[in-house]
């Protein structure tokens, strides 16, 4: 069933008036993974490498772009010495997605910046880990092997209890301590190492941008539909501004990438 933008839109005014009850508490820790997927199996150069950072709390964490952060910073303090923003040229892309785990209760939620500020809350995926006695050293932390499936990819972590966390990156977590590195058995998907501290300064905290407005997911999916079906009209509707262009709007996959033919996740009717 489709939806008018603007009943979406309706639907979220409504949905956005709710809190999510997630107390912020500080950060404890900090880790940098470098994360690389070839996601063209025809082509070993279609290779994305990003910098992702995971902020763990004592029942928490946060997942988001490294590089990004680091963009944003470098913008705005450009903004401060000239009261300017820098051109996009030169910047590399970078997800603007964010994930936030939290271990008790159990509750995930996904924040997107793609079609707007949004806070999605998501299943709790729970993986179904095989410890295994087999250790080696990583980055002078001696860490232990671990395997699980998940969606579709089978992959081995290694992970050390050093640091008793649940967290790990992207949406590898549940082992009795922090996943330090992980990847697909293809070796396609890897996650590894940059850099590890821990955070002293009790002023930083694991929440998201208190502007992000809460939808349901299906909302979402409904959004970035009618930006597939007719971005110039769901732009239109959206900011509610007349759109004058001398070509048509470049219609985008928003939700399944269409060139990706290795994606990290693999749905259900393609397994």
């Amino acid at each position: 069933m489709k939806f008018p933008l603007f009943k979406i839109l309706s639907l979220w005014l409504v949905f956005s008036s709710q809190v999510f009850a997630q107390k912020p508490e500080p950060v404890v820790l900090q880790v940098v993974y470098k994360f690389t997927h070839q996601y063209d199996t025809t082509d070993v150069n279609r290779i994305k490498v990003e910098n992702y950072v995971l902020l763990v709390g004592q029942t928490s964490s946060a997942y988001k772009s490294f590089d990004r952060v680091i963009q944003d910073s470098i913008a705005q303090a450009s903004y401060k010495l000239t009261g300017m923003m820098g051109g996009a040229a030169g910047l590399k892309r970078t997800n603007s997605d964010e994930l936030y785990f939290y271990f008790s209760p159990e509750k995930a939620y996904l924040k997107t910046g793609l079609l707007g500020n949004y806070i999605i809350e998501r299943p709790f995926n729970k993986l179904q880990w095989s410890i295994l006695k087999e250790t080696k050293r990583i980055a002078n932390l001696v860490c232990q092997k671990a395997t699980a499936s998940y969606m579709g990819r089978k992959y081995t972590a290694w992970f050390d209890t050093e640091y008793p966390f649940k967290a790990g990156p992207w949406k590898l977590h549940g082992l009795p301590g922090l996943i330090v590195s992980a990847a697909d058995e293809t070796g396609r998907i890897r996650f590894e190492l940059a850099s590890i501290r821990q955070v002293k300064d009790l002023s930083k905290s694991i929440e998201w941008d208190k502007s992000a407005k809460s939808i349901t997911y299906e909302q979402y999916q409904n959004i970035a539909k009618s930006f597939e079906n007719d971005p110039k009209a769901a732009m239109e509707s959206m900011f509610n501004v007349k759109i004058t262009t001398g070509r048509p709007m470049a219609h985008k996959n928003l939700l399944i990438d269409k060139n990706i033919n290795f994606p990290l996740e693999v749905p259900p009717s393609k397994k």
